[in-house]
Protein backbone atom coordinates (compact mmCIF):
# COMPACT_ATOMS: atom_id res chain seq x y z
CA UNK A 1 0.00 0.00 0.00
CA UNK A 2 0.83 3.33 -0.97
CA UNK A 3 1.69 5.91 1.90
CA UNK A 4 2.04 9.84 1.84
CA UNK A 5 2.34 10.21 5.35
CA UNK A 6 4.72 13.61 7.17
CA UNK A 7 3.66 16.50 9.29
CA UNK A 8 4.76 19.84 7.88
CA UNK A 9 5.32 23.39 9.97
CA UNK A 10 3.69 25.49 7.19
CA UNK A 11 2.97 28.77 8.88
CA UNK A 12 4.36 30.09 12.10
CA UNK A 13 3.04 32.93 14.00
CA UNK A 14 5.39 34.20 17.59
CA UNK A 15 4.29 37.25 19.25
CA UNK A 16 5.25 38.98 22.40
CA UNK A 17 2.49 41.02 23.28
CA UNK A 18 4.45 43.09 25.86
CA UNK A 19 3.97 40.94 28.86
CA UNK A 20 5.45 37.97 29.78
CA UNK A 21 4.75 34.62 29.20
CA UNK A 22 2.36 35.09 25.74
CA UNK A 23 3.16 34.20 22.61
CA UNK A 24 0.58 33.37 19.52
CA UNK A 25 1.65 30.75 17.54
CA UNK A 26 -0.30 29.70 14.19
CA UNK A 27 0.97 25.99 12.56
CA UNK A 28 0.01 23.62 10.12
CA UNK A 29 0.18 20.58 10.39
CA UNK A 30 -0.74 18.21 7.26
CA UNK A 31 -0.86 14.38 7.91
CA UNK A 32 -2.08 12.91 4.34
CA UNK A 33 -2.58 9.21 3.55
CA UNK A 34 -3.23 7.71 0.22
CA UNK A 35 -6.05 4.99 0.72
CA UNK A 36 -8.56 6.33 0.50
CA UNK A 37 -9.83 4.82 4.27
CA UNK A 38 -7.05 6.89 6.15
CA UNK A 39 -7.51 9.98 4.11
CA UNK A 40 -9.86 11.58 7.46
CA UNK A 41 -6.73 11.52 9.33
CA UNK A 42 -6.20 15.00 11.11
CA UNK A 43 -3.19 17.12 11.56
CA UNK A 44 -4.25 17.84 14.97
CA UNK A 45 -3.04 16.61 18.44
CA UNK A 46 -4.00 13.20 19.17
CA UNK A 47 -4.23 13.61 22.98
CA UNK A 48 -6.96 15.90 22.88
CA UNK A 49 -10.33 15.46 20.75
CA UNK A 50 -10.70 18.23 18.26
CA UNK A 51 -12.07 21.14 18.13
CA UNK A 52 -15.29 21.33 15.50
CA UNK A 53 -16.11 24.25 13.82
CA UNK A 54 -19.64 24.92 13.70
CA UNK A 55 -21.18 26.02 9.90
CA UNK A 56 -23.89 28.19 11.47
CA UNK A 57 -21.15 29.82 12.88
CA UNK A 58 -19.48 30.92 9.75
CA UNK A 59 -20.04 33.88 7.59
CA UNK A 60 -20.09 33.46 3.78
CA UNK A 61 -17.03 32.46 2.18
CA UNK A 62 -15.61 33.59 -0.87
CA UNK A 63 -17.41 30.78 -2.77
CA UNK A 64 -20.63 31.90 -1.90
CA UNK A 65 -21.03 35.26 -1.79
CA UNK A 66 -22.30 37.03 -5.41
CA UNK A 67 -19.74 38.29 -7.87
CA UNK A 68 -20.58 41.94 -7.35
CA UNK A 69 -19.82 41.59 -3.86
CA UNK A 70 -16.38 39.69 -4.29
CA UNK A 71 -15.31 42.39 -6.55
CA UNK A 72 -16.49 45.13 -4.23
CA UNK A 73 -14.82 43.74 -1.21
CA UNK A 74 -11.47 42.34 -3.12
CA UNK A 75 -9.53 45.12 -5.18
CA UNK A 76 -7.31 42.78 -6.55
CA UNK A 77 -10.82 41.63 -8.66
CA UNK A 78 -11.18 44.63 -10.49
CA UNK A 79 -10.57 43.46 -13.48
CA UNK A 80 -11.93 40.45 -13.32
CA UNK A 81 -13.89 39.04 -16.33
CA UNK A 82 -16.43 37.03 -14.67
CA UNK A 83 -17.15 33.58 -15.42
CA UNK A 84 -20.83 32.84 -17.05
CA UNK A 85 -20.56 29.11 -15.20
CA UNK A 86 -18.57 26.41 -14.11
CA UNK A 87 -17.60 24.16 -16.64
CA UNK A 88 -13.99 25.02 -16.45
CA UNK A 89 -13.91 24.59 -12.90
CA UNK A 90 -13.14 20.35 -12.61
CA UNK A 91 -10.45 20.88 -15.21
CA UNK A 92 -8.73 23.61 -13.52
CA UNK A 93 -8.30 22.02 -10.36
CA UNK A 94 -7.51 18.69 -11.94
CA UNK A 95 -4.33 20.38 -13.81
CA UNK A 96 -3.43 22.42 -11.08
CA UNK A 97 -4.05 19.96 -8.70
CA UNK A 98 -1.39 17.03 -10.34
CA UNK A 99 1.29 20.68 -10.90
CA UNK A 100 1.03 20.95 -7.51
CA UNK A 101 1.47 17.29 -6.57
CA UNK A 102 4.75 16.63 -8.81
CA UNK A 103 5.60 19.90 -6.90
CA UNK A 104 5.67 18.62 -3.46
CA UNK A 105 6.42 14.75 -4.58
CA UNK A 106 10.15 16.10 -6.55
CA UNK A 107 11.15 19.06 -4.06
CA UNK A 108 14.53 19.20 -3.50
CA UNK A 109 15.91 21.64 -1.04
CA UNK A 110 16.35 24.97 -1.75
CA UNK A 111 17.41 27.99 0.71
CA UNK A 112 17.15 31.73 -0.34
CA UNK A 113 18.12 34.93 0.38
CA UNK A 114 14.91 36.36 2.84
CA UNK A 115 14.29 39.96 3.76
CA UNK A 116 11.89 40.77 6.09
CA UNK A 117 9.97 43.95 7.56
CA UNK A 118 8.07 43.84 10.52
CA UNK A 119 5.26 47.13 11.33
CA UNK A 120 2.91 47.86 14.20
CA UNK A 121 0.43 49.88 11.99
CA UNK A 122 -1.69 52.44 13.90
CA UNK A 123 -5.47 52.87 13.72
CA UNK A 124 -5.53 55.32 10.75
CA UNK A 125 -3.48 52.44 8.44
CA UNK A 126 0.11 55.09 9.20
CA UNK A 127 3.36 52.62 9.84
CA UNK A 128 4.03 53.34 13.69
CA UNK A 129 7.28 51.78 13.89
CA UNK A 130 9.11 48.75 12.64
CA UNK A 131 12.47 46.32 12.49
CA UNK A 132 14.58 45.04 9.30
CA UNK A 133 15.89 41.48 9.07
CA UNK A 134 17.62 39.45 6.92
CA UNK A 135 17.77 35.50 6.96
CA UNK A 136 18.67 32.55 4.96
CA UNK A 137 15.51 30.69 4.89
CA UNK A 138 15.82 27.27 3.98
CA UNK A 139 12.76 24.57 2.69
CA UNK A 140 13.78 21.24 3.40
CA UNK A 141 12.06 17.97 2.68
CA UNK A 142 11.73 14.97 5.45
CA UNK A 143 14.13 12.34 5.49
CA UNK A 144 10.69 10.05 3.94
CA UNK A 145 10.81 11.15 0.01
CA UNK A 146 7.06 10.00 0.42
CA UNK A 147 6.03 12.92 2.62
CA UNK A 148 3.78 15.96 1.07
CA UNK A 149 5.68 19.02 2.08
CA UNK A 150 8.44 20.06 4.32
CA UNK A 151 10.44 22.12 6.66
CA UNK A 152 10.81 25.55 6.90
CA UNK A 153 13.58 26.85 8.56
CA UNK A 154 15.62 30.59 9.31
CA UNK A 155 19.72 30.52 9.69
CA UNK A 156 22.04 33.43 9.38
CA UNK A 157 24.66 33.76 6.31
CA UNK A 158 26.82 30.38 7.63
CA UNK A 159 23.73 28.12 8.67
CA UNK A 160 23.43 28.45 12.15
CA UNK A 161 20.24 28.97 13.86
CA UNK A 162 19.10 32.93 14.17
CA UNK A 163 17.22 33.99 17.41
CA UNK A 164 14.57 36.64 15.66
CA UNK A 165 14.51 40.41 16.82
CA UNK A 166 11.41 41.88 17.85
CA UNK A 167 9.31 39.26 19.68
CA UNK A 168 10.48 41.03 23.13
CA UNK A 169 8.74 44.31 21.81
CA UNK A 170 6.05 43.12 20.50
CA UNK A 171 6.40 42.71 17.04
CA UNK A 172 5.07 39.45 14.87
CA UNK A 173 7.11 37.28 12.17
CA UNK A 174 5.43 34.93 9.79
CA UNK A 175 6.32 32.14 7.73
CA UNK A 176 5.59 28.95 5.62
CA UNK A 177 4.76 30.82 2.28
CA UNK A 178 6.20 27.85 -0.11
CA UNK A 179 3.60 25.88 1.34
CA UNK A 180 0.13 27.53 0.64
CA UNK A 181 -0.77 26.02 -2.61
CA UNK A 182 -1.18 22.77 -0.78
CA UNK A 183 -4.45 23.32 -0.47
CA UNK A 184 -4.84 22.52 -4.43
CA UNK A 185 -3.09 19.51 -3.59
CA UNK A 186 -5.64 16.41 -4.67
CA UNK A 187 -5.04 15.07 -1.54
CA UNK A 188 -6.61 18.13 0.02
CA UNK A 189 -8.92 19.16 -2.19
CA UNK A 190 -11.97 17.73 -0.61
CA UNK A 191 -11.28 19.77 2.38
CA UNK A 192 -12.78 22.96 0.77
CA UNK A 193 -15.34 24.07 -1.74
CA UNK A 194 -14.34 25.54 -5.26
CA UNK A 195 -15.55 28.34 -7.39
CA UNK A 196 -14.37 29.46 -10.86
CA UNK A 197 -14.74 33.27 -10.52
CA UNK A 198 -13.24 33.88 -14.27
CA UNK A 199 -10.41 35.42 -15.84
CA UNK A 200 -8.24 38.30 -15.15
CA UNK A 201 -4.94 39.66 -16.73
CA UNK A 202 -2.16 39.51 -13.79
CA UNK A 203 1.09 40.62 -14.43
CA UNK A 204 0.75 40.47 -18.00
CA UNK A 205 -0.72 37.27 -17.90
CA UNK A 206 -4.16 35.80 -18.80
CA UNK A 207 -5.34 34.14 -15.38
CA UNK A 208 -8.17 31.79 -14.30
CA UNK A 209 -8.97 33.13 -10.70
CA UNK A 210 -10.60 30.44 -8.51
CA UNK A 211 -11.78 30.71 -5.36
CA UNK A 212 -11.80 28.25 -2.37
CA UNK A 213 -13.09 27.76 1.23
CA UNK A 214 -12.18 25.35 3.72
CA UNK A 215 -15.24 23.44 5.40
CA UNK A 216 -16.03 22.64 8.50
CA UNK A 217 -15.47 18.83 8.67
CA UNK A 218 -11.97 19.64 6.62
CA UNK A 219 -8.72 17.77 8.53
CA UNK A 220 -6.29 19.99 8.72
CA UNK A 221 -6.99 23.27 10.12
CA UNK A 222 -4.41 26.26 10.98
CA UNK A 223 -4.30 26.40 14.55
CA UNK A 224 -3.15 29.27 17.21
CA UNK A 225 -2.32 29.47 20.31
CA UNK A 226 -2.08 32.30 23.00
CA UNK A 227 -1.83 32.24 26.22
CA UNK A 228 -2.46 28.74 26.82
CA UNK A 229 -5.74 28.59 24.76
CA UNK A 230 -5.84 26.53 21.72
CA UNK A 231 -8.03 27.42 18.67
CA UNK A 232 -8.44 26.04 15.02
CA UNK A 233 -9.48 28.29 12.15
CA UNK A 234 -10.54 27.75 8.72
CA UNK A 235 -9.49 29.58 5.89
CA UNK A 236 -10.33 30.90 2.69
CA UNK A 237 -8.72 32.46 -0.25
CA UNK A 238 -8.16 33.09 -3.79
CA UNK A 239 -5.74 31.91 -6.39
CA UNK A 240 -5.10 33.09 -9.86
CA UNK A 241 -3.72 30.32 -12.30
CA UNK A 242 -1.67 30.74 -15.78
CA UNK A 243 -3.77 28.20 -18.01
CA UNK A 244 -0.32 28.02 -20.03
CA UNK A 245 1.13 26.22 -17.57
CA UNK A 246 -1.27 24.99 -14.84
CA UNK A 247 1.15 27.39 -12.32
CA UNK A 248 -0.24 29.73 -9.56
CA UNK A 249 0.89 32.80 -9.86
CA UNK A 250 -0.74 34.61 -6.74
CA UNK A 251 -2.78 33.87 -3.96
CA UNK A 252 -4.70 35.24 -1.36
CA UNK A 253 -5.72 33.95 2.32
CA UNK A 254 -7.94 34.86 4.88
CA UNK A 255 -9.65 33.61 7.95
CA UNK A 256 -13.03 32.36 7.29
CA UNK A 257 -14.14 33.67 10.47
CA UNK A 258 -12.46 35.63 14.05
CA UNK A 259 -11.46 33.97 16.66
CA UNK A 260 -12.95 35.58 19.85
CA UNK A 261 -11.09 33.27 22.43
CA UNK A 262 -7.66 34.47 21.23
CA UNK A 263 -8.87 38.29 20.25
CA UNK A 264 -7.52 37.08 17.15
CA UNK A 265 -9.62 39.63 14.61
CA UNK A 266 -8.13 38.50 10.89
CA UNK A 267 -5.23 37.55 9.33
CA UNK A 268 -5.02 38.46 5.35
CA UNK A 269 -2.39 36.68 2.93
CA UNK A 270 -1.39 37.96 -0.32
CA UNK A 271 1.69 35.38 -2.03
CA UNK A 272 3.62 36.73 -5.28
CA UNK A 273 4.66 33.47 -7.32
CA UNK A 274 7.79 33.73 -9.77
CA UNK A 275 9.64 31.01 -11.99
CA UNK A 276 13.15 30.11 -10.60
CA UNK A 277 15.80 28.48 -12.56
CA UNK A 278 18.91 26.98 -10.75
CA UNK A 279 22.45 26.89 -12.17
CA UNK A 280 23.55 24.07 -13.54
CA UNK A 281 20.43 21.95 -14.56
CA UNK A 282 17.00 22.32 -15.87
CA UNK A 283 15.21 22.52 -12.65
CA UNK A 284 12.65 25.33 -12.39
CA UNK A 285 10.19 25.86 -9.63
CA UNK A 286 7.27 28.06 -9.06
CA UNK A 287 8.65 30.07 -5.41
CA UNK A 288 7.41 32.62 -3.10
CA UNK A 289 9.14 36.20 -4.20
CA UNK A 290 6.82 38.54 -2.64
CA UNK A 291 4.86 37.91 0.23
CA UNK A 292 2.45 40.49 2.51
CA UNK A 293 1.19 39.36 6.00
CA UNK A 294 -1.68 41.39 7.95
CA UNK A 295 -2.51 40.52 11.52
CA UNK A 296 -5.33 41.92 13.80
CA UNK A 297 -4.95 40.67 17.07
CA UNK A 298 -5.64 41.97 20.42
CA UNK A 299 -6.43 45.08 18.61
CA UNK A 300 -3.13 45.82 17.02
CA UNK A 301 -2.41 45.29 13.61
CA UNK A 302 0.82 43.72 12.75
CA UNK A 303 2.17 43.84 8.61
CA UNK A 304 5.15 41.66 7.64
CA UNK A 305 6.76 41.67 4.34
CA UNK A 306 8.61 39.08 2.78
CA UNK A 307 10.97 39.21 -0.45
CA UNK A 308 12.63 36.17 -1.52
CA UNK A 309 15.70 36.09 -3.61
CA UNK A 310 18.89 33.91 -4.49
CA UNK A 311 17.04 30.98 -4.71
CA UNK A 312 19.44 28.10 -4.55
CA UNK A 313 19.76 24.39 -4.27
CA UNK A 314 20.77 23.30 -0.85
CA UNK A 315 22.47 20.34 -0.03
CA UNK A 316 24.37 19.28 4.02
CA UNK A 317 28.13 20.26 1.32
CA UNK A 318 26.66 24.04 0.41
CA UNK A 319 28.91 26.96 1.50
CA UNK A 320 27.13 29.19 2.92
CA UNK A 321 28.68 33.06 1.79
CA UNK A 322 28.60 36.04 3.73
CA UNK A 323 25.57 38.17 3.36
CA UNK A 324 26.24 41.74 3.13
CA UNK A 325 24.54 43.62 6.26
CA UNK A 326 21.21 44.66 6.72
CA UNK A 327 20.86 48.45 4.46
CA UNK A 328 17.69 48.91 6.62
CA UNK A 329 17.48 50.02 10.53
Amino acid sequence: MSVLSGRLLAASIYRALGWAGVVLLAVYSWELRAAPALVGLTGQDSARPAQVISAAALPPSVVDIPIEQLVHEFPELKKLKPAAGQELLGSILQKVGKDVATLFNDFPNVTSREEVTEQRLAITGAMHDEIYQEFRYLALVGPDRRSVGFREYRTDSKGRGVRRQGLESGYLITQGFVSIPLYFHPLLQPDSKFRYLGREVVKKRLTDVVAFAQTPQARDKERFEIGGKSVFVLLQGLAWIDPANNQIIQMRTDLRAPAPEIRLDSQTTHVSFAEVHFRGGSLRLWLPREVEVDTRCYGVTFRNTHSYSEYKLFTVQTQMTQESKPSRK
